[in-house]
């Protein structure tokens, strides 16, 4: 699994990944000590979801990550490396 943090213009901070067990993207919004699930287990986790959300909320995520989304790829710190891991998962 992939973690990242990430936040808004607002200052609100967000989890978010790719969970490659259950092959779905997953983001959460930190508020204070509770952790509020907006993709991924329990809820729908594609990337059509992912998108929505990390837009209603105004998530600022590196372009390299949101180009693994538009291509179903799991996150990696380039879209190189992303490529490559699927041919050697």
């Amino acid at each position: 699994m992939s973690r990242y943090i990430a936040s808004n213009d607002s200052g609100e901070n967000f989890a978010y990944g790719f969970d490659r067990p259950l092959s779905e993207y997953f983001l959460q919004k930190y508020v204070g000590d509770e952790v509020i699930d907006l993709v991924g287990f329990p809820l729908k986790g594609n990337k059509t979801a992912f998108l929505n959300a990390i837009e209603q909320n105004n998530v600022k995520l590196p372009d390299h990550h949101l180009q693994c989304v538009c291509l179903d790829l799991p996150f990696e710190d380039t879209l190189d490396q992303a490529i490559f891991s699927i041919y050697s998962w």
